[in-house]
């Protein structure tokens, strides 16, 4: 067993030295390589065992991809979680981008931009993990030209995950490298917001962040949008579908250095092909099955006129809606629902409940005060403008303003307390930045909701005449405080939204005599918020409610097979017993097996 290490080098050609390793006689080997003592060193290696002709390296991949450690008689700070990344300086000048391409890399380059380096990753300088990988990230507004990894992503061997996460993310907001994002708290708020409200969001820490030697940095660590992320939040998570949304990019040179971009929207192209959609909705999960037909189908009937029903199968109003109220609330100008289609993640989750936003990257927020708080971007701006969509979006607006930002103890408290946590850190809580904009932004938010919406009562405005019908429908208004409507004791019936607030609710059986149904609007956690009742006489008796199961559910059954009809769950409004007959039209060639309420 030997050590075999080499001193870095900016051509990646060290010559490579080998010591052997000692057993201690329980088969654990050991070497000291003491002759790198200088500041700055960086130092590569691998083990390589040998045994029967046969030999093996660790890390798997040896020369190729060998581990490494650095020099640093520096003191990291230790208030935060430290993250030490060891990249060959090789590597390094390939992330250059008038390097990258060039006779030092014997022309393998250029590289595509996700294309990841080899990297030993240390967490407070003791916890190490070899051959993780490390490289830029950032749209071409954003992404540095030179060696340095203010923006960057990084990831684990799939066996050895820290903090269960493979994947993280590094980014500089809220510092002098952080692209135009001057504070440390944007996302973090607006994530905060979300969570608050019942919205899955990604899990973000501040670091200290360092590079073989290079400066100190102050870092955030993002989760990102991908497996790990999903499978915490979701239900076999990694079998929904995830797009990443972007710009939709056009080069318009042979060589690639001149391109256009356009905005990503909810249009249909005239075209079910895929490669029409691929640019701008990046599959992120299922990659191999290239399957974007339920985001087709989602675009091609917003492209015409649909319904509640019909659009409901696709998309899920009310995620969709939590996430428009809280990043319109917070002028995030950059992202798909307000004003650019981009930075964030359209997810459709296994049990097909529906296509939902997921947040990303929502660090160019708090500063326009009067940003729309929905855009107009083709098929997003239609889908928010109906009526069942849009009371989502004020549904969670209104719990915004009402809970978490003018006058909240609740939001006031989080932020003395984060105040607290980061204390010595370098970094910054600008608390005075947020309460003014919660102040600025109160009323433009309301009058966005409308005074008719903010103004509207809970009320059941049907007639209480008596009656003769046999089926109620009850109708109403709601204020935008009420996310739902149901009647106790009547599971089976649901409110459907005809505008922002008015309602309906249809199929309530009634009995002869005095009917009493106890409606109650209720907000996202189920707790009952506002009640009404309403009383009815029917002054004629009411007939059996029949209710009809089938075994197959589809009544579909070939010559010689046999369908069970079962009838029995039926009841009489009054309490009356129920007996059943039963019949076959025409009787010629069928067998009929009646047993009361079952019939097969």
């Amino acid at each position: 067993v030997e050590a075999v290490y080499r001193l870095d080098n900016n051509n990646g050609n060290g010559t490579w030295q080998r010591q052997t390793m000692n057993d201690d006689g329980t088969g654990l080997y050991s070497a000291n390589l003491n002759q790198y003592t200088t500041n700055g060193n960086l130092i590569q290696f691998y083990v390589e065992a040998i045994a029967g002709g046969e030999s093996t390296f660790q890390p798997i991949k040896g020369p190729d991809r060998p581990a490494m450690w650095v020099v640093d008689n520096r003191t990291m700070p230790s208030i935060l979680l430290r993250e030490r990344f060891v990249v060959s300086a090789y590597d390094r000048q390939a992330l250059n981008a008038n390097v990258g391409g060039g006779a030092t890399f014997d022309y393998n380059f250029p590289r595509m931009s996700n294309h990841f380096f080899n990297a030993t990753f240390i967490a407070n300088e003791s916890e190490i993990y070899y051959n993780a990988e490390i490289r830029k990230s950032g749209s071409p507004f954003t992404r540095a030209t030179d060696s340095n990894l203010a923006h960057g992503k990084w990831k684990l061997p799939g066996d050895r995950l820290f903090r269960n996460r493979r994947r993280s993310v590094i980014d500089a907001s809220g510092t002098s490298e952080g692209s135009g994002t001057p504070r440390f708290y944007d996302d973090r708020i607006a994530r905060y917001f979300l969570y608050q409200l019942g919205h899955p969001t990604n899990e973000m820490e501040f670091v200290h962040s360092v590079i073989n030697t290079d400066a100190f940095k102050l870092r955030e660590n993002h989760e990102p949008i991908s497996n790990d992320f999903l499978n915490r939040n979701f239900k076999d998570g990694t079998d929904g579908t995830l797009f990443r949304i972007d710009d939709e990019w056009r080069f318009t040179s042979d060589d690639g250095n001149a391109r256009q971009n356009r905005n990503a929207d909810w249009s249909y192209k005239d075209t079910d092909n895929p490669t029409s959609y691929q640019s701008e909705w990046i599959m992120r999960t299922r990659e191999s099955d290239h399957d974007f037909s339920t985001f087709v189908e989602f675009v091609r009937t917003l492209d015409g006129t649909f319904d509640e029903e019909e659009v409901n199968r696709m998309a899920n109003a009310r995620m969709l809606g939590l996430n428009a109220a809280v990043r319109g609330y917070d002028a995030d100008w950059d992202t798909i629902t307000v004003n650019r289609g981009k930075n964030a993640y359209m997810y459709r989750p296994a049990d097909n409940s529906g296509f939902m936003l997921l947040h990303w990257d929502g660090d160019r927020v708090f500063e326009r005060s009067t940003q729309a708080i929905l855009g107009g971007r083709a098929g997003v701006s239609k889908y928010f403008a109906q009526p069942y969509v849009r009371r989502y979006v004020n549904y969670y607006l209104t719990k915004l303003l009402d809970e978490h930002t003018q006058g909240s103890a609740r939001t006031i408290a989080w932020m003395d307390a984060e105040i607290a946590s980061i204390s010595g850190t370098g970094i910054v809580m600008p608390k005075s930045h947020y309460t003014n904009w919660f102040n600025i932004r109160e009323t433009f938010s309301r009058n966005f909701v409308t005074s008719a919406v903010n103004n509207a009562t809970f009320n059941i405005t049907t007639s209480n005449a008596n009656t003769t019908a046999d089926i109620l429908a009850l109708a109403g208004t709601s204020p935008p405080t009420v996310l739902d409507i149901r009647v106790a004791g009547h599971p089976d019936v649901t409110a459907q939204w005809t505008d922002k607030t008015n309602w309906m609710i249809d199929g309530l059986a009634l009995v002869e005599g005095s009917n009493v149904f106890d409606l109650e609007g209720i907000d996202h956690d189920g707790n009952v918020i506002e009640t009404d009742q309403f009383i009815i006489i029917k002054t004629n008796n009411a007939p059996p409610i029949i209710l009809l199961k089938t075994d197959p559910k589809s009544l579909n059954v070939d010559i010689g097979e046999s369908i069970t009809f079962d009838v029995s769950t039926s009841f009489d409004p009054e309490g009356d017993l129920l007996t059943f007959d039963w019949a076959v039209s025409p009787a010629y060639g069928a067998n009929l097996i009646p047993s009361g309420g079952i019939a097969e």
